[in-house]
C-alpha cells in the first residue's frame, strides 16, 4: 500500500494536477486583481468627473444671477435664502439629491444646506481658488466611510 501512495505521489499525473492548479489559482488572482484595481480607478475617475460637474453647474448658475446675500429681501418668488439656492442648484443635484451633500457659505456665513446633512455642516480643507478641489473627508454623523467632496470659491461664495 505504501509502494502506490508513494508511487502516486511521483506521479507525472499529481505533478501535472498541482502545477495546473497552482498555475490557475495564481491567473485567476492576477486577472481579478487587475479587475478590481481596473474598476476601483474607473469608479473613482468618475465619481471625481460627476463632482466636479454638479460643482462647476453651480458656480456657473451663481455666476449668472449673482444673488446678493447681505441684502436679501423675500419677495412673492422667494421667502427665504433656502429657497433661492434651492433654485439656483436644483439642476445641478435634480438626478441624485439623496447622495448629494450641499453646503454653501456667502462671506463665510452659512445661507444653505442641504436637507440630508441633518445638523452637522461639512469641513472641508479648501485652498482658496476658483479650481474646484477634490478630498475625502470622514464624518461619522453622514456616513461610516470616507465622503468625496467638492469643494469651490467664487467671489464670496464657498460651495462644498
Amino acid at each position: 500500500m505504501t509502494f502506490q501512495l508513494k508511487s502516486f505521489i511521483h506521479s507525472t499525473r499529481l505533478i501535472s494536477t498541482v502545477w495546473y492548479s497552482l498555475l490557475f489559482l495564481i491567473l485567476e488572482i492576477s486577472i481579478g486583481a487587475f479587475i478590481y484595481f481596473y474598476l476601483y480607478s474607473s469608479l473613482s475617475d468618475q465619481l471625481n468627473y460627476s463632482l466636479t460637474k454638479q460643482a462647476t453647474a453651480i458656480i456657473t448658475y451663481f455666476s449668472e444671477s449673482k444673488p446678493e446675500f447681505d441684502t436679501f429681501e423675500p419677495d412673492s418668488l422667494y421667502s427665504t435664502p433656502e429657497e433661492l439656492v434651492w433654485d439656483i442648484i436644483y439642476d445641478a443635484v435634480a438626478l441624485n439629491p439623496r447622495n448629494t451633500y450641499i453646503q454653501i457659505s456667502y462671506n463665510n456665513k452659512l445661507i444653505y444646506k442641504s436637507d440630508n446633512l441633518k445638523k452637522t455642516e461639512i469641513n472641508s480643507p479648501l485652498p482658496r481658488s476658483k479650481d474646484v478641489y477634490i478630498s475625502e473627508i470622514e464624518n461619522p454623523v453622514l456616513s461610516k466611510q470616507k465622503i468625496r467632496t467638492a469643494s469651490v470659491w467664487f467671489d464670496k461664495y464657498k460651495i462644498i
